[in-house]
């Protein structure tokens, strides 16, 4: 999403109550909605750790704190917040500008002092030139950081989309509409994270990454070859590992691969997975299957079911995302909760699910 007037987040760090008002007016008046202030440093530490800002504006002396705005830097330096910072102080020694701007934490330095035209002034060209360069080079201190972690991205979320702000995931998904949605559900900014493809170039790929905590190869999905017919354990051992994957970080279930990366294929999944003996009804087959023992809005939100030809064979492709929701699946009328644990399901009792879930609020 482009950053414009209208949607860039502001905190503005300013203890003197005669002239935060002013900053907020000219603000205000110049087009920008969405301003959030703090008085000191204390304050500006605790809204930069509950909300994400475009650009942060911060005075250097606080309630008689005169390394109070190096303090508001030294917040950004420690959380890796990668906002445009943009000093305004009528401190402007040269010792201090130097101080702020050592290491490319702050943008700007701008002086309320300055005799040849207006601050507030200076400080909305400042900001508008700050919204070009993100505009055209995006947030680049994030963008160097997916390059630097690509490994661990691809082993963590193969061909899923994340959005990526102060060098951390802020969330995945199958796709970027879906991915755009959980932010908007999170009350996330969408205009902040640096959004990314996390792609695998071709489904060999992920055969030959073997199986771990999320990939994982079944032979079939139902057929059992000694017996020629349906199989409810087979069908539960890829159910298992679909809920796994939705409660831990994702994955990709690869049906019709062997546990030695042999293609095996799904001809024989097809022909007895309906009537119509096609990919579509195959298709329609697992989704039924997830919606009738995991849930629906499994299925809708973080579950995409899709097919590769390799070896000349078909193989289906099942890409899962994690989900913010526990995924529990069910059997025999009880609700069973499953984790990976590096390339292995792992069914946990009620006390371990209790405490994993305690954890993540």
């Amino acid at each position: 999403m482009t950053l414009e007037i209208s949607n860039v987040r502001i905190l503005v760090v300013e203890d003197d109550k005669d002239y935060l008002p002013r900053i907020i007016s000219r603000l205000t008046k110049k087009g920008y909605q969405d301003i959030d202030t703090a008085n000191d440093e204390t304050q500006a530490k605790q809204k930069l750790a509950q909300n994400y800002y475009d650009v942060i504006i911060t005075d250097m002396y606080l309630e008689g704190n005169t390394s109070g705005g190096f303090e508001v830097l030294e917040i950004v330096k420690q959380h890796k917040i990668t906002s445009i910072v943009i000093i305004l102080t009528a401190n402007d020694s040269a010792k201090d500008c130097r101080r702020a701007l050592q290491g490319c934490v702050c943008w700007d330095y701008i002086s309320k002092t300055m005799e040849d035209r207006s601050a507030l002034s200076e400080l909305h060209d400042s900001i508008q030139k700050a919204l070009v360069y993100l505009n055209h080079w995006g947030n680049r201190q994030d963008k160097q950081w997916i390059q630097d972690n690509w490994d661990d991205l691809l082993q963590n979320y193969p061909n899923q989309h994340i959005a990526v702000l102060n060098h951390s995931v802020l969330a995945a998904a199958h796709s970027q509409t879906a991915l755009e949605q959980e932010l908007r559900e999170k009350q996330l900014p969408l205009s902040l994270p640096v959004f990314q493809h996390i792609e695998i170039t071709a489904i060999t790929d992920i055969i030959q990454q073997g199986e771990g905590e999320t990939i994982e190869f079944k032979r079939t999905y139902q057929y059992n070859e000694e017996q020629n017919k349906k199989d409810d354990k087979i069908r539960f051992g890829c159910l298992k590992t679909i809920a796994a994957f939705l409660n831990t970080n994702g994955g990709i279930l690869l049906i019709g691969v062997k546990d030695d990366e042999r293609i095996y294929g799904i001809e024989q999944d097809i022909e007895i997975a309906s009537k119509r003996h096609d990919k579509d009804g195959f298709v329609q087959t697992i989704t039924n299957a997830i919606n009738d023992n995991i849930g629906t809005i499994f299925t809708e939100k973080s579950i995409l079911v899709q097919f590769e030809t390799v070896n000349n064979k078909e193989i289906c492709v099942v890409k899962v995302t994690k989900s913010e929701k526990p995924a529990y699946l069910q059997k025999d009328r009880k609700n069973l909760f499953f984790i990976r644990t590096n390339n292995l399901t792992r069914e946990l009792d009620a006390q371990e699910v209790v405490e994993r879930l305690s954890l993540k609020k």
